[in-house]
């Protein structure tokens, strides 16, 4: 990504410096995925839920930002699909809060999905599941660490980290769908 390759640039101090991003290999499956029967405002999570910065992001989403986005879109469904979720996690489950819990393949649920939502205020690296939905051409709602190292290629990836921004902005391609 750019401050990438601001970095590099300084390190060996030239101004033309051509960087090749080459991206983990994202599954041929998640190019065929079929956008035409998307599910108004149905918003997905994809991530193993065992993992303590995707439980982090769930429980961050569910009680800052999920609660703004109901008071705009009173119909709006989210989806928290990865094995293994916590108990914390499952007994928040509800009408609007569905918990899938281990899937054989996430693509029906990408199929459906309106919105995926990467919220991770911690971790590190590339995260595979944001190349995953945007290959999918599922718009895609992260904050700058579910975001970090990923170039905006297909427009798709929009990011903000302030609880009322992101849920704003999830208002806001969500309403762009109907």
């Amino acid at each position: 990504n750019d401050k990438d390759k601001d970095i590099v640039k300084t390190i060996i101090n030239r101004k033309n410096v051509r960087i090749n991003v080459d991206y983990p290999k994202v599954s041929g499956v998640f190019h065929d995925v079929n956008r035409n029967n998307v599910t108004l405002n149905n918003i997905i999570f994809w991530g193993a839920m065992n993992r303590k910065e995707n439980i982090d992001a769930v429980l961050w989403f569910l009680n800052e930002i999920f609660p703004l986005i109901i008071k705009k879109i009173p119909d709006s469904t989210f989806y928290i699909v990865g094995a293994n979720p916590p108990e914390e996690i499952v007994q928040m489950q509800s009408e609007k809060i569905l918990v899938t819990g281990f899937v054989e393949s996430p693509i029906p649920f990408f199929e459906k999905a309106a919105l995926s939502v990467v919220p991770l205020r911690f971790g590190a690296g590339i995260k595979l599941k944001v190349l995953e939905t945007l290959t999918a051409k599922i718009p895609t709602l992260a904050t700058d660490v579910g975001a970090e190292g990923i170039d905006n290629i297909n427009g798709c990836l929009f990011v903000e980290n302030e609880p009322e921004k992101f849920a704003a902005q999830a208002v806001k391609i969500l309403e762009s769908r109907s």
